[in-house]
């Protein structure tokens, strides 16, 4: 209930600050049409086409699963679904150790869930210092929770009671089986960008579907900027806020006026320590 208030209230305050801005807002699904050009169909199935010498891309990210796993918001659920139940699981198995499955997990956990930790790399955090990680994995084991990191998951069904699956060590090769009311299927998220229309201008993006943009945010396609989670930078709230700033800036003729181009350089960095990786 809690959650509900609080995003509500957000979303209502951003309502309010784009109507007393003089932004006009067209509910719908948007896609592009070419250079400048956006097609937006309503609610009704009506199709309206907008025209805009700057157009900025912001369709950000949705939960990602693995080859095989069907998620069903009931026994195998997503970080999206788990925010909407009403009842606690007894247990649950908790399926990737980044970020988002190890913080779920922790809160069940904390919550009286028995939890269990499953990660196919050999550490919690893969991406975070090992050093780190390992302090990590020792605070979740002194909460009860159980971590099983190096081992892959298969053979994952929902039955009438809860979940099974099958953990292969990969060092070992020994196979266990599991089972719980519940699994959370936190596996990382992957950028909205099938189906808005990148085809019909030169944006570029890379295997993983992130679109390639230069420091201003700008893609390919002058005057076509994108932001958030479709740009391979953190899918973090604030680095979106500021990236929409560069973009906004840029779009307006004033890039200059932004503090945060000083950090052009880290984020250079960030951006292509994301590509080698």
């Amino acid at each position: 209930r809690r959650k509900e208030m609080a995003t509500t209230k957000g979303s209502k305050g951003v309502e309010l600050l784009l109507k007393n801005s003089g932004v006009t807002v067209i509910n719908g699904l948007g896609r592009l049409d070419g250079p400048g050009k956006v097609q937006v169909t309503d609610n009704d199935g009506k199709n309206h086409d907008f025209e805009a010498a700057k157009i900025i891309l912001a369709t950000g990210s949705e939960v990602s699963s693995l080859p095989g796993i069907k998620p069903d918001g009931k026994r195998i659920i997503t970080s999206d679904d788990l925010l909407q139940v009403t009842s606690l699981p007894a247990s649950m198995i908790v399926l990737g150790a980044g970020a988002v499955g190890l913080e779920l997990a922790s809160v069940m956990q904390s919550f009286g869930c028995k939890t269990t930790l499953v990660e196919l790399m050999p550490q919690v955090l893969p991406l975070e210092d090992p050093e780190c990680a390992a302090e990590v994995e020792k605070a979740l084991k002194r909460q009860g929770m159980k971590v099983r990191t190096g081992c892959k998951a298969s053979e994952i069904s929902a039955t009438e009671n809860g979940v099974v699956c099958s953990l292969t060590d990969s060092v070992t090769k020994e196979v266990t089986n599991l089972e719980a009311d519940a699994m959370l299927v936190a596996v990382g998220r992957r950028p909205v960008t099938a189906d808005i229309g990148l085809d019909t201008v030169e944006v570029v993006t890379d295997r993983r579907g992130f679109i390639q943009t230069d420091a201003m945010m700008e893609t390919a396609t002058a005057g076509v900027y994108a932001i958030g989670d479709i740009v391979a930078t953190p899918q973090l709230a604030h680095v979106a806020s500021h990236e929409a700033l560069v973009a906004a800036g840029h779009a307006a003729g004033q890039p200059e006026n932004h503090p945060y181009l000083a950090f052009r350089p880290a984020r250079t960095a960030i951006l292509k320590w994301r590509r080698w990786g």
